[in-house]
């Protein structure tokens, strides 16, 4: 079956579009949960503790 190069292009624009709307929410959590570590003061805590790995590794 072969599509046109309008819907190609279509879609590939679609794909680009959905790859940013990820970007920005990923961004969006990873800055609430800095700000959420600055509020509670668990930034100036040593060693910090990386929420972010599976194993809640510690930072020195």
């Amino acid at each position: 079956m072969e599509y046109n190069s309008d819907f190609k292009y279509d879609l590939k624009e679609g794909i680009l579009k959905l790859d940013e709307v990820i970007l920005k929410s990923r961004y969006r959590v990873l800055s609430q949960f800095i700000d959420f570590l600055y509020t509670y003061d668990v930034l100036t805590k040593t060693p910090l503790t990386n929420y972010l790995s599976k194993d809640l590794s510690l930072i020195e």
